[in-house]
């Protein structure tokens, strides 16, 4: 057998190794992306639940308080305290957000759909 073709040929498997290690590593940065989103999504959607059930932000009449500037306890709401996170918590960058404490939040200048 010629040296040559046999050298050929491990560079040839080197290089089809690479491939599939190279789409493999996409496809896993592609996924993550995904289901990171999805994660975000469902954790704005509990928080939101949580928001909405809160009886400080209605009043007796069932209309949402839109002139509540005061901030809220979380624990004394129900509302978890991950959902006020200014660090990438659920309603991080909402209108109900607080900013720089994890234990508040606002009621919103609008009610959570």
């Amino acid at each position: 057998m010629n040296p040559r073709s046999r050298g050929q040929g491990a560079f040839e498997y080197v290089l089809l190794m690479g491939g599939i290690l190279f789409i493999a590593t996409v496809a896993f940065f592609i996924l993550r992306g995904t289901s990171s989103k999805q994660s975000n999504q469902v954790e704005f959607a509990q928080c939101k639940s949580q928001l909405i059930a809160a009886g400080a932000c209605y009043y007796a009449n069932g209309t949402w308080k839109t002139d509540v500037t005061t901030p809220l306890d979380v624990n004394s709401y129900g509302i978890s305290a991950d959902c006020t996170n200014d660090a990438g918590g659920g309603l991080s960058g909402t209108p109900w957000d607080v900013i720089g404490t994890n234990d508040q939040f606002y009621c919103g200048t609008s009610a959570p759909q």
